[in-house]
C-alpha cells in the first residue's frame, strides 16, 4: 500500500467531517438533530405536522392569507409558535420577492418583524463548507418590551437552507452558544461574537426556522406559494420563568400576526 495516502488519509476524513449542531443548552436545546442536513428535516416534518396537530389560535389576517398556530414539538417543553400564509395566482416577481425575504435576512427582519432592532443583524462568518449546506453564523437583536431597549436581546445562531423534493425550501436557524463557536470556529471568531455580546443572550430552539413551497398549476401555469415561519424562543434573564408561563404567548401571537399582515400587503403591492 501507498504509505503516503495512508498517512493522510486520516486528514482527508478530517477535513471532510460535518459539524454537529450546538444540542447544549447554550445552544438550540437538548432534543436539537445532530447535524444541519438532520435538523432541516426535522423542521420540514414539524412543519407538516404542525398545520394538522398545531392549535389554531383563531385570528387571521385581513384577507386570510395567514394564520397563527401553536404548539410543541415531540419531546419539547417549550411552545413553538408558526405563521402559515397561503397565496394563489401569483406573478414571478411576488415569488421572487417573497423568497428575497429569506435569502436577505435583515430584509425579512426590517419589512416585516416588528420586535427587529434596526441595523443589529450581521453575517459573522460563511461556514457552509463546515455544516454540510449553504450556513452561515450570525448575530442580530430583537426588542422584548418597546420603550425599554435595556431588555432587548441578542441572538446568535447558525443558518441552513435545503431544497424538498416537493418543491419546498427549508430554512433553519437554530442558535449557537459561545463554547460551542470557539471549540469549532476558532478564537477569532469566538472574540469577534463575545466583543458584540452586549445583550442578554436569547435563543432559538429546536424546532425554528421557514419553509417557503411553490406548486405550479399544469393546466394553466398559475403559482401557489406557502410561507411558514415557525420559532421556538428562550428568552433567559429575569423574565425566563413568566416566559415559560406563557405570560408573553399574545404578544408573540400579536407579533406573528403583524408579520403574516405585513407579508400580505407587501406582496398585494407588488
Amino acid at each position: 500500500p501507498n504509505l503516503f495516502l495512508i498517512i493522510l488519509f486520516p486528514f482527508i476524513y478530517c477535513s471532510s467531517t460535518i459539524l454537529s449542531l450546538d444540542s447544549s443548552n447554550d445552544g438550540s436545546g437538548t432534543i436539537t438533530p445532530t447535524t444541519m442536513n438532520d435538523y432541516l428535516d426535522g423542521l420540514d416534518a414539524e412543519m407538516d405536522r404542525a398545520f394538522i396537530e398545531y392549535t389554531d389560535v383563531g385570528v387571521s389576517t385581513a384577507d386570510g392569507t395567514g394564520r397563527i398556530y401553536m404548539g410543541s414539538a415531540q419531546g419539547s417543553d417549550r411552545t413553538t409558535f408558526v405563521f402559515r400564509s397561503e397565496f394563489e395566482d401569483l406573478q414571478q416577481e411576488q415569488v421572487d420577492f417573497v423568497f428575497s425575504l429569506v435569502n436577505e435576512p435583515p430584509k425579512f427582519s426590517a419589512l416585516l418583524d416588528p420586535t427587529y432592532v434596526e441595523g443589529a443583524f450581521k453575517t459573522i462568518d460563511d461556514i457552509s463548507s463546515l455544516m454540510g449546506v449553504s450556513s452561515n453564523l450570525s448575530r442580530t437583536e430583537f426588542v422584548l418590551l418597546q420603550g425599554l431597549p435595556a431588555f432587548d436581546r441578542e441572538l446568535v445562531m447558525v443558518t441552513g437552507e435545503t431544497s424538498t423534493m416537493n418543491g419546498c425550501t427549508v430554512y433553519a436557524s437554530p442558535s449557537v452558544g459561545n463554547a460551542w463557536v470557539r471549540e469549532n470556529l476558532g478564537l477569532d471568531t469566538f472574540r469577534n461574537v463575545v466583543s458584540q455580546s452586549v445583550k442578554i443572550r436569547a435563543q432559538n430552539l429546536y424546532p425554528s426556522g421557514d419553509r417557503i413551497c411553490v406548486t405550479r398549476a399544469q393546466h394553466d401555469g398559475s403559482v401557489r406559494l406557502t410561507f411558514e415561519h415557525m420559532l421556538t424562543n428562550r428568552i433567559n434573564g429575569l423574565l425566563e420563568p413568566l416566559f415559560g408561563l406563557g405570560l408573553f404567548d399574545q404578544g408573540q401571537i400579536n407579533a406573528y400576526l403583524y408579520e403574516a399582515q405585513q407579508l400580505e400587503d407587501l406582496i398585494k403591492s407588488i
